[in-house]
């Protein structure tokens, strides 16, 4: 039986408890999102050295790098409503022992009130070199993460596992699952080891559009998700194929040539694909070069800000268009729903135009936001107009 369509945002990561309660109401009184999405991070993508308020006005609200342990932060939100569940995009399996992510899983699950959903990812080098982690075999982690989470999130007995990274013998994770059920365990990322992962031990794959992903690169990709379930005797349709989506979402018209030529936008356009080939394939020519890799070399706090601006420069409006769903709040719909189409049943949206031309906002204006308003839009053209979890709270 093929899942639900499901439509998440971004949680807010960073204090006062007090906005990330209001944020959580506000989208509880809307009634179109099932899910806030938090993410592990350390730091985000942005060079500190552009995120000042000449360049980006919601600097003057929030200092890119302030991030809330994602536990804590997920803890917090899913305690304002059992109604929105909640969600983590990426966790990688370094930086934590496979051991204790399995108990931080299950005590955040039990906190909210259970349905939560975790992503597993490799990790990327921002998270580790700064900080002294070496980066060290991170698909070999992950795939021994993903096995011994389920082992010990599942288990009642003392289990042991030997695999390529981490052994374990007569390890015991008492803690049962929230009302019988363990949360949801997700592989994030296209590569292929990535890929087969999902299919043979994840209950959903998620990967990053539109411009790592077009609508039909997602159904490849997805396709061999459920290849390799299939081949390790899973339903496929038992799984979710999510994808993330950076919007710059206005209907003020006037308002898009910022979008546009934000450096903060264009930065990303630059750093977040998974090579530089990408660019070539738009007909573009990559500033660092066709072997440059996010996960690899993007260190952002290396960049100063001369630098950092002369990048910048060289990205065109087509390459933040190809890396980011723009345009009005119907627009950015038509551009999902060919993702819809090609086979994504979960939809994780955040609109960070707000932060570009107002400093009031962090993501979004309060309430009935663009991102809730496309997913009410969204919602009507599948005909799934009440949020399953709303359904099910």
């Amino acid at each position: 039986m093929a899942k639900p369509l499901l439509f998440g945002e971004p949680g807010i990561n960073f204090p006062p408890r007090e906005l990330m309660e209001q944020h959580v109401r506000e989208a509880e009184q809307v009634g179109a999102t099932d899910y806030f999405f938090m993410s592990d991070q350390l730091n985000l993508t942005y060079p500190r050295s552009i995120w000042t308020p000449d360049l980006v006005p919601g600097a003057d609200m929030w200092d890119c790098d302030t991030w809330m342990d994602p536990f804590v932060a997920m803890t917090i939100e899913g305690s304002v409503t059992p109604r929105i569940k909640m969600g983590l995009t990426s966790v990688d399996c370094s930086r934590r022992a496979p051991a204790v992510l399995a108990q931080e899983f299950l005590s955040v699950d039990h906190m909210v009130g259970g349905g939560s959903i975790f992503a597993l990812a490799a990790g990327e080098q921002k998270q580790f070199a700064p900080y002294g982690w070496s980066r060290e075999r991170p698909f070999a982690r992950m795939e021994d993460s993903i096995q011994i989470i389920k082992l010990l999130m599942n288990a009642t007995e003392p289990v042991s596992f030997d695999g390529e990274i981490w052994k374990m013998k007569d390890a015991i994770l008492a803690m049962q699952p929230y009302e019988g059920k363990a949360p949801q365990i997700w592989v994030a990322g296209s590569n292929p080891r990535a890929l087969r992962m999902a299919g043979q031990y994840a209950d959903g794959w998620v990967t990053f559009g539109p411009g790592p992903s077009t609508p039909e690169q997602f159904a490849e990709e997805r396709e061999i998700v459920r290849g390799h379930a299939k081949k390790a005797g899973r339903d496929p349709d038992e799984l979710y194929y999510a994808d993330i989506f950076l919007c710059g979402m206005t209907d003020d018209p006037s308002q898009l040539d910022l979008i546009y030529n934000s450096p903060v936008n264009r930065w990303n356009a630059l750093v977040l694909i998974g090579t530089g080939v990408k660019w070539r394939e738009w007909g573009l020519q990559h500033p660092l070069g066709d072997d440059w890799s996010y996960p690899r070399d993007l260190i952002p706090m290396e960049w100063s800000r001369e630098d950092a601006l002369k990048l910048v420069d060289q990205v065109p409006p087509e390459a933040v268009a190809k890396t980011h769903v723009m345009g009005s709040v119907s627009e950015c719909a038509d551009q999902i729903q060919e993702y819809i189409d090609a086979g994504c049943n979960c939809v994780i949206a955040g609109n960070y135009a707000p932060g570009i031309v107002d400093s009031g906002r962090y993501s979004d204006e309060p309430g009935e936001s663009a991102v809730r308003r496309m997913f009410k839009d969204l919602r009507t053209r599948n005909g799934v107009e009440t949020p399953w979890t709303f359904q099910n709270a």
